[in-house]
This record gives C-alpha cells, structure tokens and sequence, in this order.
C-alpha cells in the first residue's frame, strides 16, 4: 500500500492537472519505491479523488500571519512602499499569506505611515 504525505500528494495532483501523467506515475515510484503498476494505480486513484485532496491540502495548510513574513519578503514590501506602490504590496501580501484585502490594505497603509515617519524624522 502507498503513502504519501498530503504535501506530496498535491504535487502529484498538480502533476497529473497539467497532463503529466508519466512524470506523476514516475514520482510515485520515486517516493515509494512500488512498482510501476502500483505507482501507476496510485496515479490514477489520484486523479480520481483530487478534489479531496485539494480540500485536505487546504485544511492541513498552517495559515501564515503578518508576523510570519520573513526578512526578504518584509524588505520586498518596503521597496513597494518606497516605490509608492501599495497595490503591488497589498498583491503581494495576498499571494504570501492570504489574508481579506482589508487585512492586506490595513497592513500596507500602516507600512506606509511608519514609512513616511521614518522619513520625515531624517
């Protein structure tokens, strides 16, 4: 019997959405050592059910908040903001974590203030 992790499953999912069956069967295989048979099975049980998979992928997907962004990504923010391009940050924000455009906009306005502080203070 096969076992994936969920995370692997949706990479197989998305393998097999874009057509690419033999590469999906050939992960499979990589990942489990089964048979092609089995591998190929698998695949196709997959594809079967991969809307459940999708929803479970969802459900088990830790949520990330504004405290999770990472260094890179906060710098990548700021040069938005420096840029004065808020709906590139609040596009941004929304890719990475998700949030309600509310969230996202509240979030970017406030960068904005600190920003504009910051700079008005030198």
């Amino acid at each position: 019997m096969i076992s994936l992790s969920i995370e692997q499953e949706l990479s197989i999912v998305e393998l097999i959405d874009e057509g690419r069956t033999i590469e999906a069967v050939a992960a499979v295989h990589a990942l489990t050592s089964a048979g092609l048979k089995n591998s190929k099975d698998y695949v196709d049980e997959l594809a079967f059910r991969k809307d459940q998979v999708r929803r479970d992928a969802h459900k088990t997907k830790k949520k990330r908040t504004f405290t999770d962004l990472t260094p890179e990504e906060n710098a990548e923010l700021r040069r938005s903001v420096e840029r004065n391009d808020k709906i590139g940050a609040i596009t941004k924000i929304q890719e990475w974590l998700a949030p309600g455009l509310r969230a996202a906009k509240e979030y970017v306005d406030q960068m904005v203030d600190d920003y504009n502080k910051e700079r008005f203070r030198n």
